[in-house]
């Protein structure tokens, strides 16, 4: 990931004092947020950042509950919620304004501070989106149960291969190094429990709960920033 280095910033955010990991790297140019999805972290985009650090400073985080973030217990990482995180934490790092990339829930919720607050926005780049539709994958419905859903979710690295697998056209890029990194960063105290929280507040094993989705997904037409959508063939 470039010479970026990790770094911690205390960020206040609805009512709590989150230590926050990020990198930041680039010196010249325009302004990049990158956020991860589900289970992500910043690592996520290290064939991205040294690339797009060339021309713009690009910073990256592990959102609140995820990799080496604080995960505060007694909240329910809905979309709205890690949508102000993002916010606050720009604030802190004295950012204004930026383009934020998002991929999947990460997306979701630049679309969320987008319409809630545009002005901190320059552009959205959203690369497998959550937000765009109302869908939810069956794997979600399935975690989204109560006893099945922690046992599934219980670290092991044939099933963090498989995922990586699925997710990359080019399965020759899940790498043994790649695997055992996943497995470490889910390994991480709190994080299943951050993931397990974050679908059950928004999914049931129906699908999207009321209210979740739709506020995003039925006010797209009042996105006025230039807005990128990246989906693969591949792309499920």
């Amino acid at each position: 990931m470039d010479s970026a280095q990790d770094q911690y910033i205390a960020v206040k955010s609805q009512g709590e004092t989150i230590n926050t990991r990020f990198r930041q790297a680039g010196s010249t140019g325009s302004n990049i947020v990158m956020v991860h999805g589900l289970g992500g972290y910043l690592e996520n985009w290290e064939q991205n950042i040294p690339l797009l650090a060339r021309e713009h400073r690009v910073y990256a985080l592990d959102l609140v509950g995820f990799g080496y973030t604080d995960k505060p217990t007694a909240t329910n990482y809905a979309i709205p919620y890690l949508a102000q995180f993002l916010k606050d934490f720009m604030a802190t790092i004295d950012l204004p304004s930026a383009a934020i990339i998002g991929h999947s829930l990460g997306g979701a919720i630049a679309l969320q501070m987008t319409l809630l607050q545009p002005e901190v926005v320059e552009k959205l780049i959203l690369v497998s989106s959550g937000g765009l539709g109302r869908e939810v994958s069956s794997a979600f419905k399935v975690l989204s149960l109560p006893l099945i859903g922690r046992l599934l979710i219980k670290p092991n690295r044939k099933a963090i291969a498989r995922g990586l697998k699925a997710s990359f056209y080019d399965d020759t890029l899940v790498t043994d190094e790649r695997v055992e990194r996943g497995y470490k960063m889910a390994s991480i105290p709190g994080v299943t429990d951050t993931i397990l929280t974050a679908i059950r507040t928004s999914v049931n094993f129906f699908g999207a709960k009321s209210g979740t989705l739709d506020p995003i997904y039925n006010n797209l037409d009042q996105v006025s920033v230039p807005t990128l959508v990246v989906w693969g063939k591949q792309d499920l």
